[in-house]
């Protein structure tokens, strides 16, 4: 488990972190904490709506052999929650390599999702304006 884990972290670091979903995939799968409570901040929102980010979770997945655990990473916040209810479809691609589908169904996600916030965000707007 060790090495694998120093196997993450310097991906981590040769590729300056960017990948914000995967670091918070290992900080919530990893028993250790691996992040401040700044990145916390930064991670919440985090999920891998990108073909490039799914594909190093699912790296990540295999390596620490952490398939198994997939559904965990819902509670990291209700993107991640979106992307975990699609993850066998999403996995698919993955075994496909078909990196295009994969993007392509990861945007659309990712627009139903903002779509469902600014519903409700325009709802509770609607609610309050009643309210005075």
């Amino acid at each position: 488990m060790k090495k694998s884990l120093n196997m993450i972290m310097q991906w981590l670091v040769e590729n300056e972190a960017q990948s914000l979903s995967l670091r918070a995939m290992i900080d919530k799968l990893y028993q250790e904490e691996l992040t401040n409570q700044l990145d916390k901040f930064l991670l919440y929102d985090s999920a891998p709506f990108e073909a490039e980010d799914f594909i190093a979770c699912e790296d990540v997945l295999s390596i620490m052999s952490w398939e198994g655990r997939i559904d965990e990473l819902a509670n990291i916040s209700q993107s991640w929650s979106a992307v975990v209810k699609h993850w066998p479809r999403l996995h698919q691609f993955y075994i496909d390599q078909d990196t295009v589908g994969l993007g392509d169904y990861l945007r659309i996600l990712r627009r139903n999702l903002r779509n469902r916030r600014k519903y409700r965000e325009d709802r509770n707007k609607c609610l309050l304006e009643e309210a005075h």
